[in-house]
């Protein structure tokens, strides 16, 4: 295992922060178990183990040449460390990246919290409690300046204090200032919510923008904007929708 302090083919590809807990499981390799299938996002292949049902770590690998459009394991230790936590999120513990033969490795842990995705726990679609739920957790999310970008039910985890949390940061984008793009990618946010979690149930989706309404910080002119994105947003994916022939009869 050899630093990679020299690659020129991506210079995003770097050792991340090094703690004694990221050393820990890398000792503990041997120890790693297999959680579900791997992944292939274009020319980087993603598996993911966990350890003694402490630790989630993901293992990216792809060509040293390659450079790669996301870097996922930087963003989501980045957005994991801002939120250092709240809200029931997982806890970054680093990455670390290393040249094997003719490949980029790159390995990155965090927190495994206990419990089962809505996906896992074969959930269709959510509860009123539920939707409420996802709501504000948008809402807190938002007014940190962070959209998720993948609000699915495999990526919202019930925990043993039965609660929801996000726990997928991959796709997660954090924004210092609320620019246009940031109120556009928080009514994208809200939009796949309600798509993936509540199915467009238009009872299910109130429920979920009122609690998100409620717990959103805003003056009259953000509240505005975030209005008027989501209803962009909205009218360009029930085209769409209906363009596929997939719009809901109850739309």
């Amino acid at each position: 295992m050899t630093s990679n302090n020299n690659n020129t083919a991506n210079d995003s590809l770097k050792t991340g922060p090094l703690n004694n807990v990221l050393l820990d499981v890398l000792a503990q390799k041997s120890s790693w178990q297999l959680l579900g299938k791997s992944v292939q996002r274009k020319a980087c292949h993603c598996q993911n183990y966990h350890l003694d049902g402490r630790f989630i770590i993901k293992l990216f690998r792809f060509p040293e040449n390659e450079i790669l459009d996301n870097t996922w394991w930087i963003i989501e230790h980045t957005i994991l460390s801002l939120i250092n936590g709240k809200w029931g999120s997982p806890i970054s513990h680093g990455y670390l990246s290393f040249n094997q033969d003719t490949y980029n490795i790159v390995i990155f842990v965090r927190e495994r919290i206990s419990g089962n995705t809505l996906e896992e726990s074969n959930v269709s679609i959510l509860n009123n409690a539920q939707c409420k739920e996802v709501g504000e957790l948008l809402a807190n999310f938002h007014n940190d300046g962070i959209v998720t970008r993948d609000c699915t039910l495999g990526n919202l985890l019930l925990n043993t204090d039965n609660t929801l949390c996000f726990i997928d940061f991959g796709k997660a984008r954090s924004y210092k200032n609320k620019t246009l793009l940031f109120f556009f990618q928080a009514g994208w946010d809200c939009w796949k919510a309600q798509w993936r979690c509540a199915k467009l149930e238009p009872r299910l989706c109130e429920i979920m923008m009122n609690a998100y309404w409620a717990k959103l910080d805003t003056n009259k002119y953000t509240r505005a904007l975030y209005n008027l994105m989501q209803k962009i947003t909205r009218r360009q994916q029930l085209m769409r929708l209906k363009k596929r022939g997939k719009l809901p009869d109850y739309i």
